[in-house]
């Protein structure tokens, strides 16, 4: 009788070793879950260079995590252990001969201890890891923690703030583009979306003003503007891959902002304001990764040309057509109604995968053998070699129209001086449809694994609060601006330290120098196809209302024979 009282004893305290041992699994699987996440996003922002392998912020949590799963294991197994003595202790009673009464009473405790033991331990380890999962991706993967104080996300100054602010912006029917102008959107500017494809952008322009109704029905505190109206936002078509599709959109362009223009000195009682219209922004956000390489109709590798050599052109026939403001008054500091243009060029963290040797000026395009000094095309390696080309022209540019020069008059009084506001801005690591061209091993993992990779990325909103911060601060309110280190490189809204190739003076800015020449030398080559009629395009010609939605659309396929004239005289002068 005592052989089997002893033997059922013993098959209790194996049991209960079994089920301590389960409950300590299932209370540190919580644990186990934040340090997990945390050693993915360590890992993978130190693979795309967004932050340096030995980053003491997130080693020290990492460190700390591990510290609470080896807690969670002691506290799981010891507590419930102890709880159990307790109960067998106190639930013991009787003799050898009430033994298998008693042995049930002691199961019934047990499982009541465990199980309460359980409950209490298991929701204070799942509070605890979300709390730590939740405080790694808004200090490490969103970045709002890193903001300020000062500064609110979204990025919202007032609904009318950017009104009468007119603002371009390449790739806007999608991801961070589509997000970023409905951002500016909300706060009162005008948009021109330059796209590709007009179906996708008359969608586009459909979803933003939907997304901004339903925002503001779901969190009218957080986003106050109610709807965005349907003359804020315009479509270009252009094609950054076309050289002469550019051309064509700088004409557009300019024909709208004449007729702005022209309606804004429409004459009041005799009288005209005199009143230029410009350019408040340019935004160069639009950019691809191509797995495989190509060829663009102009004969230029693909990811070179949509990335940097496409927005290089751009940007410098909008500046050559003076339709962005480059000189302010002398006599004021830079303010709310004396400001320059703006241009926020969109770059990324992988530019340092190219600071090693620099830009690759011997084989930009990857056409070379390598017996020949040829660099071979990765996607990468290709990449990061365009988005190093987007950061250097941005510092170039700064230096080029912030030189403290004056700018003479006809009447030789120096009133105004050379200015432009330039931003290199990085996004951060975004989950958008860019994956679409890369290499299938590339979209198999994203697909697979999209629930991990979305949850250390960006949303589409969160990627675009930094070039909305560039576009919608005041200048005098950004330490960024005219601290004298040159176009300053934007991460999660704040000025961030590049490479130490990009300030080494036989380096990066050497490099961005040489970079401007040669981007100037390749786009100069493009062809522009002019019209036969030489008679410029009517306004009925240059706007079409779509009479169901009353989008605006800009025809690009206008006379650009005045560019083309303008142009040529340019190449001769040089």
């Amino acid at each position: 009788m005592t052989s089997l009282f002893n033997s059922s004893c013993f098959q209790q305290q194996e049991q209960q070793t079994q089920l301590i041992v389960i409950i300590g699994c299932i209370i540190s699987f919580f644990p186990l879950v934040s340090l997990f996440y945390t050693c993915i996003v360590y890992l993978s922002y130190s693979f795309y260079r967004e932050i340096k392998w030995t980053n003491s912020k997130l080693l020290k949590d990492i460190l700390v995590r591990s510290i609470f799963v080896t807690a969670s294991w002691l506290l799981s197994i010891g507590i419930p252990t102890i709880l159990c003595i307790t109960c067998n202790s106190t639930s013991d009673t009787g003799d050898a001969d009430d033994g298998e009464e008693g042995n049930t009473n002691t199961n019934t405790n047990n499982y009541g201890c465990s199980i309460g033991t359980t409950a209490v331990t298991t929701i204070l380890f799942l509070g605890i890891s979300i709390y730590f999962i939740i405080q790694t991706r808004r200090e490490d993967v969103v970045g709002c923690a890193n903001i300020g104080t000062n500064i609110k996300v979204p990025i919202f100054y007032g609904s009318n703030v950017l009104q009468g602010k007119l603002i371009v912006i390449t790739g806007a029917n999608n991801g961070i583009g589509k997000e970023t102008t409905r951002q500016l959107a909300a706060q009162g500017g005008t948009i021109i979306m330059l796209c590709r494809n007009p179906i996708r952008a008359k969608i586009a322009m459909d979803s933003i003003r939907e997304i901004q109704q339903h925002l503001h029905l779901e969190n009218p505190s957080k986003y106050p503007t109610s709807y965005i109206n349907k003359n804020q936002l315009i479509y270009i078509p252009i094609d950054l891959t076309n050289y002469h599709s550019i051309y064509q959109a700088i004409v557009a362009i300019k024909q709208y902002i004449d007729i702005q223009t022209t309606a804004a000195n429409a004459s009041i009682d005799g009288r005209t304001s005199g009143e230029h219209c410009y350019i408040h922004s340019l935004i160069c956000n639009a950019g691809l990764m191509m797995g495989n390489q190509s060829k663009t109709g102009d004969g230029i590798e693909t990811m070179m040309q949509a990335n940097h050599l496409g927005h290089f052109l751009l940007m410098k026939l909008l500046l050559d057509q003076q339709l962005l403001k480059t000189t302010i008054t002398i006599d004021n500091s830079i303010n709310e109604n004396d400001e320059p243009s703006r241009v926020c060029i969109l770059t990324s963290s992988t530019y340092e995968y190219s600071c090693t040797n620099g830009f690759d000026f011997q084989d930009p395009f990857c056409q070379k053998k390598k017996e020949d000094g040829g660099r071979q095309y990765t996607l990468f390696g290709q990449y990061s070699m365009t988005k190093l080309a987007n950061l250097l022209t941005a510092k170039e540019l700064y230096q080029r129209y912030n030189n403290n020069t004056n700018v003479s008059h006809s009447n030789n009084v120096s009133n105004s001086k050379n200015a432009l506001a330039v931003f290199a801005v990085h996004p951060g690591i975004v989950r958008t449809n860019v994956t679409s061209n890369m290499n299938w091993y590339y979209r198999f993992g994203n697909t697979l694994f999209s629930y991990i990779v979305s949850s250390i990325s960006k949303t589409a909103e969160e990627g675009a609060y930094s070039t909305t911060y560039c576009i919608s601060t005041p200048l005098n309110e950004m330490s960024e601006f005219g601290n004298g280190n040159g176009a300053p490189y934007i991460v999660n809204c704040k000025e961030q330290c590049t490479h130490d190739y990009i300030t080494n003076t036989n380096g990066g800015i050497k490099d961005s120098k040489l970079l401007w020449n040669w981007s100037c030398e390749q786009t100069s080559r493009a062809t522009i196809a002019t019209t036969t009629s030489g008679a410029t395009t009517g306004l009925m010609n240059i706007v079409e209302e779509d009479e169901e939605n009353d989008d605006t659309i800009i025809d690009s396929n206008s006379n650009s024979s005045s560019i083309d004239d303008e142009n040529k005289n340019e190449k001769k002068e040089q």
